[in-house]
């Protein structure tokens, strides 16, 4: 089957996903990381520049003799002796006063620097090949994050795990296609006994309607042959078979009945199926081709039964069959200035012994035809 086809190419690329996972999982990649410690290599690799940059100036700060701090206490003490005789002294006093500040707090930064500053080889050969490991890792996968890294990581760690369950899945599956299997059978021997049922009286309803229709020795019946194979409507190949005369074997509608004889059968079929199903509407779209005279009249008598227990909205070119509705329309064509527009509309009765006219008779209506018209709407 496809899953075992499935298992089978996943059990092939177990060994290469297991490395990349293994790999992968021992690098414990964090997020953030690369960043971190690449700013880490730089301080330990230029550790003894840095510690000398902060002592200077550490020392160009805090000099006992020279220092900066001092030489600007020294301004401060002076600009506060003079200040009440000299107006701008105060302001310089409060500038020399606010950078002293300062300048003191940058002192107390260097001298924790100074204590977190130090050359130490061993760490920095540490973070050298974690950097080189990450690089590597990514060189390798083509990606450029420890994120992309770490997606990859939970990716082939979800394929490992298919694949390591694969066997099971696929018995499980298997399992449960065989559960459908027997209950979809089931329910096709249901199926098949329900149609076999109602085959005989199918047979007899619609060999009686075919001899209303003019065809007395005509048999129809229904053949349900049950075969091995499921099907979307289960077991069964149910075939139409249809004979117009005696001691003439059924054979496929299809490939027997001619152009009339079909209408008629299409006709007792959807009669009988739209009775049994209780439709509340049903359309017949010149169900009466390829018959006329007495068959059509015939047809028209049997759709207006219909008529009696559901709405019968019937397209015909047959006067027999027109005469028997409740209420036409006409349907035509006409030219307009925005083109060929078709219209429907409701006929009056004296428009209706018209049309059924016309019907009879062509585009030159006779005496005989309006007389024959009325005779129809009246029989009906």
């Amino acid at each position: 089957t496809a899953l075992r086809a499935e298992a089978e190419r996943n059990r092939r690329d177990e060994e290469w996903i297991r490395f990349q996972v293994e790999e992968l999982t021992a690098a414990n990649l964090r997020e953030g990381e690369l960043a971190r410690i690449e700013a880490e290599q730089s301080v330990l690799a230029n550790a003894d520049a840095i510690g000398e940059a902060i002592v200077a100036s550490r020392n160009a700060l805090d000099d006992e003799q020279m220092g900066v701090l001092l030489q600007l206490k020294t301004i401060e003490q002076a600009m506060s002796g003079v200040a009440t005789n000299y107006a701008p002294a105060g302001e310089l006093f409060e500038r020399v006063h606010s950078a002293l500040l300062d300048l003191k707090d940058v002192s107390s930064e260097l001298a924790t620097a100074a204590e977190h500053i130090d050359a130490d080889p061993e760490r920095l050969s540490q973070v050298v090949a974690r950097i080189d490991l990450i690089y590597s890792l990514q060189q390798k996968h083509r990606v450029t994050t420890e994120a992309e890294l770490i997606a990859l990581r939970d990716k082939y760690s979800a394929q490992l795990q298919t694949i390591t369950s694969g066997d099971e899945r696929v018995v499980a599956l298997e399992q449960h296609i065989a559960e459908l299997r027997t209950e979809a059978l089931r329910r096709a021997d249901e199926i098949h006994a329900a149609r076999a049922k109602a085959v005989p009286s199918i047979d007899a309803a619609l060999s009686s309607t075919l001899a209303e229709l003019g065809m007395p020795s005509a048999r129809f019946t229904v053949d349900v042959a049950t075969q091995e194979e499921l099907l979307p409507t289960g077991r069964d190949r149910v075939s139409f078979l249809f004979t117009a005369n005696a001691g003439i074997a059924p054979q496929p509608v299809e490939k027997i009945a001619s152009g009339g004889e079909i209408s008629r059968v299409m006709l007792a079929l959807k009669a009988l199926v739209a009775r049994s199903m209780q439709l509340p509407t049903i359309i017949f779209d010149e169900i009466d081709t390829g018959v006329s005279g007495q068959i059509a009249d015939a047809m028209g008598r049997i759709i207006s039964d219909l008529s009696r227990s559901m709405q019968v909205i019937n397209i015909t070119h047959l006067p027999q069959v027109a005469s028997k509705g409740k209420t036409h329309f006409v349907v035509y064509k006409e030219d307009t200035l925005l083109g060929a527009m078709t219209s429907i509309r409701q006929l009056s009765a004296r428009e209706r012994v018209d049309e059924i006219a016309k019907m009879l008779s062509g585009s030159t209506v006779t005496s005989a035809a309006i007389e024959q018209a009325r005779c129809l709407l009246e029989a009906k």
